[in-house]
């Protein structure tokens, strides 16, 4: 009788653990917060004294709008107001001075119509004088939000309009891209997300800058991406779909640009020395 001996040989990728599985870089893109600034008030674009790909400084102005008619607002609302601080100043004062009297019963007072009307009239001109102040101060605002600053340092990554064209609040006059705020946008399915955690560090590596390792760590593990997840209208089951991750870089280098492909390794630990898989195609 011959007995049989049956020898099971695995391939190597079975004998990967999940974990191991992992250890695969991904690839995804460099990606930025983006702000495309608007105007909050209507008017005509004067000027737009950045380009495309200028770096600015946080409260750089990026555009000014046609201020002539509140420029001369201003003018009208500071020259109002110094009337009505010229008003309430001469109703104080004859408030202040002293009246004609009149004799009755043997004693001298000051009619009594005559100091409820000085006193009155101040209290009006106090009233108006509040006015103008708060007339000034909206003037003022409107004429400073002909100006349009950036929200932050960044590069101008777009002029939306152009000198002479008419804009409405909300319109977008120019796009600033968040240098700072650079990240890897990846988007893996679930078999991926084992054992994945905010916090985690990783190492990424850019195409264009071959030779280089840059450190991160992920910063966000997004739901299923919009569109992605649904049901299967023939089976009636839930079909999976990507989830975005996003990964933080750490380190700055104006090499760096949004829109560039990147290597995330979520498992090995930084080594600046590691070859590079990027640079070696």
């Amino acid at each position: 009788m011959h007995r049989l001996t049956f020898v099971l040989v695995l391939a190597p990728a079975a004998l990967l653990s999940c974990r191991e599985q992992r250890l695969l870089p991904y690839s995804g893109f460099l990606d930025a917060r983006r702000s495309a600034v608007a105007a909050t008030v209507s008017g005509q674009v004067q000027s737009i004294p950045v380009r495309e790909g200028d770096r600015v400084q946080k409260d750089q102005l990026l555009a000014r709008l046609d201020s002539r008619e509140r420029q001369a607002a201003v003018a009208l609302a500071e020259a109002n107001l110094e009337r009505d601080r010229q008003a309430l100043g001469d109703a104080e004062a004859s408030l202040g001075a002293p009246l004609p009297t009149v004799s009755f019963a043997g004693t001298d007072t000051a009619p009594m119509p005559a100091r409820t009307h000085f006193g009155q009239t101040a209290s009006n001109a106090r009233a108006a004088l509040r006015v103008g102040e708060a007339a000034l101060e909206l003037a003022r605002t409107q004429l400073a939000q002909a100006e349009i600053h950036a929200p932050f340092e960044g590069r101008v990554v777009d002029r939306d309009l152009g000198e002479g064209e008419w804009v409405s609040p909300g319109t977008a006059v120019v796009t600033v891209e968040d240098v700072k705020s650079l990240s890897v946008r990846l988007d893996l399915d679930e078999a991926q997300l084992a054992d994945l955690r905010t916090g985690d560090p990783t190492s990424i590596r850019v195409l264009a800058v071959p030779g280089r390792t840059f450190r991160g760590h992920v910063v966000e593990v997004g739901p299923v991406r919009a569109g992605a997840a649904g049901r299967d209208g023939k089976r009636g089951r839930p079909v999976t779909g990507a989830f975005r991750v996003r990964v933080g870089v750490d380190e700055r280098d104006e090499a760096l640009r949004p829109g560039m492909t990147a290597e995330v390794d979520f498992d090995a630990a930084f080594d600046p020395e590691t070859p590079d898989p990027l640079g070696s195609h």
